[in-house]
């Protein structure tokens, strides 16, 4: 087994140890890396040299702990777990212990655990590049810092600085780290860092950190050594609860342990600390954002619906974008601001300058939010050229259309395009439910066409839904993933049906909601228990925000395909609101204001009318967890169907796909983890009682254990295993 740290001791008697992680490209805080830490520290301990210089030749200094390690530690309990952080914290705890000077040098990316490791030396010195980021990213996965990171920060900085840093997840660059105290200095290359280093020992032979002097204090005092102080804190709580709705425990649990650590000595802070890493690294809240963030980030990385053996594509020179609407522009503008030459182009010279002026908007925006300089939005805007008809997109190498959901219209439209194209050119459609399948039948080459479904606000949604026609190309689906990887953006690959995989899943939210509605449930119980199970946005706003039209073009094309497929339409009793409030009332949405909300200047409050749209045989009035879970599993239930039906095959492309393009609660880490962790059988048993109270759309196309489980057992083996093919 490889070295993972490898020790040169030079002729002045410093001793040089470079960090390299034998497992993976990235440094970890391993087992390996504790074991042989340890072991150096016994020899230095034993025979102490002039000073040490910790480094790494790798671009990262490191990335903190084994997520699989902390996860095995979770299953053993949390005494297993506190146990662990107590070791690792008193090896740092020798560290800076030694009776010689321990100096870090600090490269590139240093965050969780390795920037505790750089935080327990006497000195840290990182390179001056704005590009690196340093810091402590636990709460944003369900943790808290279990190496002394958290106990640290506190003793350094105080409570304030530290909370932002720990509890926001706050990754910093060296210059902020520098005017904070966590590094002791900046260098422009690695020969100035070392000469630093050795300067640096030179003039501290014997250093102690603030904790081991006489009369250290935390700076700025504990929780309780200024009025209003602790009044403070439990406001900032409060407020974390909220913002949550008390699902969301690492940062207050991490917030809660910085108050405590600033209040008593470092010995006791320790053992506050690790309880708190233990607390949390057993929680189903860690299990599911580690799930979600780390492991299915890493399979998608992979890109596991990528057909396999197809080679990277030749990535299009000039972009052309038909539809200058808000999803047109959209397209433009993450276009341009990925490199690509754009010709977006409209009906009439008034709608393609529309176009221009939201993608303008666009770059304010990003300006304002300090995410591109002036030069790159300007230039961003000179890659742009807005146009009139397909005309203007003679040139382009590849073809979105964005034009209204009318299939005859985009059959048309595309026609058009494809004899624009040169020979190598492909075409896709932005539809979000509209058959691929049946668009493609009025072009030449089926092969070079599929969806690409990209979500609104398209700068802000970084998902790509592929949608994989029946006579679409690998090379076509392989060009569309190096394509939306381009663009920066997330692609899950989807197979031809009405709503593929997101925006039916979406409905089953939106629909439920209604459906409560005619049940005679109030609309704010209806929105906040959607709010408190942890949806971004209550569901009957939804349903204004993207108008009750736009609902009923969505209802009737369900109905048409399911006809056209010998099924009979859903019929969900959601619909029969929507169609009722709509049609009837002619109350259409916010922009008409008028939906299932009443507009005013003042603000927006329910329609008094809703109570009319109720049935006659009215149930008890649910609790919020009762719908809640309606909501739940009403989508849960539906994901299933589309792994079943094969509308799509990877465990992380659901997950990934179901929060960061629907909003289902990211607390959850998934459709498919949320049934994991509650178990096959009791989601089954759950299914088949609210199908019995509610109706078919929660009944599943299996009735038992074993089915499902294998249901969920492929969904993991496809990510395992690479696709030969998805078309």
């Amino acid at each position: 087994m490889n070295s993972y740290l490898t020790e040169d001791l030079d002729p002045d008697g410093l001793l040089i140890v470079t960090l390299a992680d034998p497992s993976g490209p990235l440094n970890r805080t391993t087992d390996q890396f504790k074991a042989e830490l340890a072991a150096l520290l016994d020899r230095l301990e034993a025979a102490p040299p002039k000073g040490v210089i910790l480094r790494t030749d790798r671009d990262a200094f490191g990335v903190g702990g084994d997520v699989d390690q902390i996860a095995a530690l979770a299953a053993a309990g949390v005494g297993e777990s506190f146990a662990d952080s107590q070791r690792i914290k008193a090896l740092f705890r020798r560290i800076e212990s030694l009776p010689l000077p321990v100096v870090c040098l600090i490269e590139g990316m240093a965050v969780g655990g390795s920037f505790e490791l750089a935080l327990a030396c006497h000195a840290v010195f990182a390179r001056a590049d704005a590009r690196i980021r340093l810091g402590f990213p636990e709460c944003s996965i369900g943790l808290v810092p279990g190496a002394g990171g958290l106990l640290r920060c506190v003793h350094l900085l105080g409570e304030d600085a530290a909370r932002s840093l720990i509890v926001d997840a706050t990754l910093i660059a060296p210059d902020r780290a520098l005017e904070l105290g966590l590094v002791t200095g900046l260098a422009e290359n690695r020969d100035a860092l070392m000469a630093a280093a050795r300067a640096w020992i030179a003039e501290n032979a014997t250093p102690a950190r603030p904790w081991d002097r006489k009369r250290h204090k935390v700076p700025g005092g504990g929780p309780y050594d200024r009025r209003g102080r602790y009044l403070a804190r439990q406001g900032h709580v409060s407020g974390l609860v909220k913002r949550g709705h008390g699902r969301q425990m690492a940062r207050i649990t991490a917030l809660s342990a910085i108050c405590d650590v600033a209040a008593c000595g470092f010995a006791d802070g320790a053992l506050i600390e690790s309880r708190a890493f233990a607390r949390q690294a057993t929680s189903a809240e860690a299990r599911a954002c580690i799930g979600l963030e780390i492991k299915d980030k890493s399979v998608l990385k992979r890109a596991p619906s990528r057909p396999q053996g197809v080679p990277a594509q030749v990535l299009p020179t000039r972009v052309g974008i038909l539809g200058a609407g808000l999803m047109g522009a959209g397209i433009a503008f993450a276009n341009a601001r990925a490199g690509y030459p754009v010709a977006l182009a409209d009906v009439t010279r008034e709608a393609a300058d529309r176009g221009m002026a939201q993608v303008r908007a666009d770059v304010d925006r990003a300006l304002r939010r300090s995410q591109m300089t002036a030069a790159e939005g300007a230039a961003l805007l000179a890659r742009v050229t807005p146009g009139v008809g397909t005309a203007h997109l003679a040139g382009c190498d590849l073809m979105i259309e964005a034009v209204t959901e009318d299939i005859g219209l985009k059959q048309r439209v595309l026609r058009e395009m494809e004899t624009l194209l040169p020979p190598e050119g492909r075409l896709a459609s932005n539809t979000s439910a509209l058959s691929i399948t049946g668009i493609a039948q009025a072009l030449a080459r089926p092969e070079a066409f599929l969806g690409l479904h990209f979500f609104s606000p398209v700068d802000r949604m970084h998902l790509v839904e592929i949608v994989v026609g029946a006579r679409t190309g690998d090379a076509m689906l392989a060009l569309a993933h190096d394509y939306s990887r381009s663009l920066r953006k997330q692609p899950i690959t989807v197979a031809d049906s009405h709503g593929f995989f997101a925006s039916r899943v979406f409905q089953k939210f939106i629909y439920e909601a209604a459906a409560l509605v005619g049940e005679g449930v109030p609309a704010a119980l209806i929105e906040n228990a959607a709010l408190q199970a942890g949806y971004p946005a209550g569901p009957l706003s939804l349903i204004d925000d993207t108008a009750l039209t736009l609902s009923l073009k969505v209802i009737d094309h369900a109905a048409e395909a399911a006809i056209a497929s010998g099924h009979a339409p859903e019929n969900h009793p959601g619909e029969a609101i929507i169609r009722t409030l709509a049609l009837d009332h002619g109350r259409e949405g916010r922009r008409a204001g008028a939906g299932f909300y009443d507009y005013t200047p003042t603000g927006k409050f329910p329609w008094p009318g809703l109570a009319d749209l109720a049935s006659r045989r009215l149930r008890p009035t649910p609790a919020p967890e009762e719908i809640a879970e309606r909501y739940l599993t009403a989508q849960c239930c539906d994901v299933l169907r589309c792994l079943a039906a094969g509308v799509i095959r990877s465990s992380a492309e659901v997950n990934a796909g179901a929060i960061r393009a629907i909003g289902f609660p990211a607390w959850t880490g998934g459709p498919l983890r949320l049934i994991a962790e509650e178990g096959a059988a009791p989601f089954l048993a759950r299914s088949r009682a609210l199908a019995d109270r509610h109706g078919a759309r929660f009944a599943l196309p299996f009735t038992n254990t074993d089915a499902l489980a294998a249901l969920l057992d492929r969904a993991e083996t496809f990510d395992t295993e690479p696709a030969m093919t998805q078309g």
